[in-house]
């Protein structure tokens, strides 16, 4: 909270997209967090972003580079230009997990504002929203690089705790429904998450569809 406070961009509204419903349920967690910062919209689909975006004319739009089309389908890039035409004062966020300058700068040069990665902590996530120079990231693979090797450290049980606790059960159903007790069902996802280098549910929400770790299907 005392990067909220620090950083509070007053009376902001913010629309989210991304084809990922579980990093676009982090982003608007870690936004709605910050006094003053009013989350108008959330997506996973093109279309609807963008008449999101021409009925609330955000001040933010956050955006990942993948999302869906009407058939739940993966489409291309974010359409920036057609942001930007439809809500010109807007200010572009665009979130990839590809580690790539090449990707970035043509990113930037379509129009968007700042691109960072979806590895990036709530704090940047933060600064990013609030305000900044229109820039990539200064070193964009870093986090991400980060996040994959913790990934790979962990152990089976961690990653099913992380899975099962990404789907929306707390400890206490998680420890019930792998028979085990709540202290090492806790122990299990605080070891988890060191191991991934985050410090909060909300960075581990917002990282989760960086790798693989997401929500069992039923």
């Amino acid at each position: 909270m005392d990067d909220a406070n620090r950083l509070n961009p007053k009376g902001k509204t913010v629309v989210v997209a991304d084809e990922h419903a579980v990093f676009v349920l982090g982003v608007v967690s870690t936004l709605r967090a910050i006094p003053g910062c009013v989350v108008v919209g959330q997506t996973t689909r093109t279309a609807t972003m963008l008449k999101l975006i021409a009925r609330h004319q955000p001040d933010v739009v956050v955006t990942g580079y993948n999302l869906q089309n009407d058939y739940g389908a993966v489409a291309g890039g974010p359409p920036i230009a057609e942001i930007c035409r439809i809500s010109p004062q807007s200010r572009i966020i665009v979130i990839t997990p590809q580690a790539s300058e090449a990707l970035h700068q043509r990113v930037l040069r379509s129009g968007a504002h700042l691109v960072q990665s979806k590895a990036c902590t709530t704090a940047t996530l933060i600064r990013s929203v609030a305000g900044g120079p229109k820039a990539s990231e200064s070193d964009p693979a870093e986090g991400l690089h980060s996040a994959l090797s913790g990934a790979t450290k962990l152990s089976p049980t961690e990653k099913r705790v992380l899975e099962l606790y990404l789907s929306g059960m707390n400890i206490t159903a998680i420890a019930s429904f792998l028979q085990r007790s709540r202290k090492t069902v806790s122990a299990q996802k605080v070891n988890a998450m060191r191991k991934l280098g985050v410090s909060s549910n909300q960075e581990l929400i917002l990282i989760a569809s960086s790798f693989a770790i997401s929500p069992p299907t039923a």
